[in-house]
């Protein structure tokens, strides 16, 4: 199985927001391959940026897959719930 998804999310890490995964969640159906921030083309503070997730699938079957916006400095991390 070879199929990809890629999932693009607005953050703005310059104001101290960012999308984070739960790699925890991942398993024998699915595995993140790659998570890139793309800052935005002009450096105003706050300007938003773009964050780029691809996932591969290993094999057919149901999974979670959880990503947050959170302030970076804020998180602590998934819990049970997430």
């Amino acid at each position: 199985m070879d199929d990809t998804l890629k999932i693009i999310a607005e953050e703005k890490a310059s104001a101290g927001y960012s999308w984070v995964v739960n790699y925890a969640l991942q398993g024998d159906i699915y595995e993140v391959i790659s998570e890139v921030q793309i800052p935005a083309e002009d450096s105003i503070p706050g300007k938003s940026g773009t964050k780029e997730i691809t996932l591969k699938a290993k094999k057919e079957g149901i999974a979670h897959f959880v990503m947050a916006e959170v302030i970076v400095w804020e998180f602590s991390g998934f819990d049970e719930n997430t």
